[in-house]
């Protein structure tokens, strides 16, 4: 198992965001003052959830942080609102992205694209990574992908803004 400098056990809570809600744990104020955060208000950090690898971000809320507990963990380890967790964390890479296939490949083939994309922020490339990778089929990802690069030719958002 690998180490992680920092740990959190808490309970899931719901947070709501009008339509949005979301499963979370709250990071305490202790462990808040010993990362970064003044740098880097949405921390990237990558651990473990019993025995789960995950990747996400702190973010902050009300002068606090908490970290969305995801989806597909909740699921696997039956874990829900009201359930204790263990949350063992690093700091991840902030700039770190995680390209889906379909997308990595298309960038490898056109040069004009893979120019903006690298000036793209970190931030604006992880969300054209997840519009990309949250498809369900095959068929719609790659409809994603041709339609994230006209967009960035386009000087747009992956969603055309």
């Amino acid at each position: 198992m690998e180490f992680y400098p920092y740990e959190i056990t808490a309970e899931i809570e719901a947070l709501d965001f009008g339509k949005y809600h979301y499963e979370v744990v709250w990071l305490d104020a202790a462990l808040a003052a010993a990362l970064p955060l003044d740098a880097h208000p949405r921390l990237r950090i990558a651990g473990e959830i019993g025995g789960r690898f995950f990747s996400g971000a702190l973010t902050p809320s009300g002068g606090r942080h908490y970290l969305m507990v995801p989806k597909a963990i909740r699921e696997a380890a039956k874990l829900g609102l009201g359930d204790r967790i263990t949350l063992r964390f690093g700091v991840d890479d902030q700039d770190r992205v995680d390209l889906p296939a379909e997308l990595e490949e298309a960038l490898s083939e056109h040069d004009d694209v893979r120019d903006l994309w690298a000036a793209l922020t970190a931030g604006r490339q992880r969300g054209i990574a997840h519009r990309v990778a949250s498809a369900k089929t095959p068929e719609t990802r790659r409809r994603r992908v041709d339609e994230v690069l006209g967009h960035i030719l386009d000087g747009k958002g992956p969603g055309g803004r």
